[in-house]
């Protein structure tokens, strides 16, 4: 279960994301959710299974451009790698579908960046809850929050600083364990232990 929070300013953005994760065969490792593009002026993190999550990385880092052309490159190809990433999952005998709490097609990507374009921050976010509907695209959001649970509503998020955003992913990591023991968020690298 993973913890992707993003709150973006027009001069400045913060990423954070934990580094524990599941597969799709019920193994748990400490994995990079977070990639940096310094060649386009941004980052990239995502929510899911982390397979899904390197084809996603490894497209980004061939993109050319900037932020701008990274955010319209996802657009394009989020739809035909997630296609690759349920073949693939045949090769290892996978049925595409529930395994433990979690549905395949449950994907998160949030790219954030210098924006040429609006000649500011911005962050960019694709979410698929569902296959049939495909990746929903928002732009230019002021950020997201994942998981946000109804518990957590009385925080605002809009952390502003990288104490409040650790103080809200703590929050996160907890419920998250409480409610899937077994599946951890965190990591055992994480400085959120």
């Amino acid at each position: 279960m993973s913890i992707l929070n993003v709150w973006v300013n027009a001069s400045s953005a913060l990423v954070g994301v934990d580094t524990y994760c599941g597969n799709v065969v019920g193994k748990t490792a400490e994995r990079s959710k977070l990639c940096l593009l310094p060649h386009l002026g941004a980052a990239i993190s995502c929510r899911g299974y982390h397979a899904f999550t390197a084809m996603v990385f490894t497209s980004c880092h061939l993109t050319d451009g900037d932020f701008d052309a990274l955010a319209e490159q996802i657009s394009k190809i989020l739809a035909s790698l997630f296609k690759n990433f349920v073949s693939d999952l045949s090769i290892f005998g996978i049925t595409a579908g529930l395994t433990d709490a979690w549905p395949i097609d449950r994907q998160q990507v949030v790219a954030v960046g210098w924006s040429n374009k609006l000649g500011r921050m911005c962050a960019h976010e694709w979410i698929q809850e569902d296959r049939a509907i495909g990746f929903v695209e928002k732009q230019n959001i002021p950020g997201t929050g994942a998981p946000w649970h109804a518990t957590l509503m009385h925080i605002p998020f809009s952390p502003g600083t990288t104490s409040a955003m650790i103080d809200i992913a703590r929050i996160q990591m907890a419920m998250l364990n409480k409610e899937f023991p077994g599946h951890g968020s965190g990591g055992v690298s994480s400085s959120l232990k």
